[in-house]
């Protein structure tokens, strides 16, 4: 991966890992590698290949298409790489699905399918408190939703209400109301949601 990146920077590098028992090494190792965007784990399911060739997609295009196709974006606040490479295929299927049912309904033009099927939300997917604060005040205007799990890096340091001060700063920040979802396996967060 280091050589690739040395002969074509401009290539985005996701690592795929087999085994969650190698997660908590490659986690260490890929904050040592910053040319390595992403790590993602198999887990059998071969929609990851999908949501890893989207994240690229929309880290590339959320800036162009918010700015002249006025595309919304979905935020997904999320630092368990388990757990979003099982969210993230099913987060894409649903938002095609659901673009592919509005394409159909509306035109047999293919230059229109094609553009409704550019125009899609765009996920973006952060793992910390300053980049989603960052993502929400570069694209505050086009937000369509704020999905966040509650414990996640903030100040460097892990955090047990980062997500809930993250929603409260969502629902500060905005001029209009927008979904906000709180996510957790533990369920004292219900309390606290």
């Amino acid at each position: 991966a280091k050589d690739i990146h040395q002969k074509r920077p401009k290539v985005p590098i996701l690592l795929l890992a087999n085994n969650n028992a190698d997660l908590k090494y490659f986690k260490s190792e890929v904050q040592k590698a910053d040319f390595i965007v992403r790590t993602f784990v198999w887990n059998g399911n071969s929609n990851v290949f999908l949501a890893m060739i989207k994240y690229i997609e929309d880290q590339k295009n959320v800036a162009p298409d918010t700015k002249l196709g006025n595309v919304r974006v979905i935020l997904l606040v999320e630092d368990s790489i388990q757990y979003y490479s099982r969210y993230l295929p099913v987060l894409y299927a649903t938002i095609m699905s659901q673009t592919q049912n509005l394409v159909e309904d509306d035109s047999n033009d293919e230059l229109h399918i094609i553009l409704k099927m550019r125009a899609r939300p765009k996920v973006i997917l952060v793992s910390t408190y300053e980049e989603a604060v960052e993502i929400i005040n570069t694209y505050r205007e086009h937000l369509l939703c704020v999905i966040s799990d509650v414990k996640f890096e903030k100040n460097g340091f892990d955090d047990e209400e980062a997500g809930i001060q993250l929603l409260q700063y969502v629902n500060s920040t905005l001029k209009y109301p927008i979904p906000r979802l709180l996510q957790s396996h533990d369920i004292v967060n219900a309390e606290k949601a």
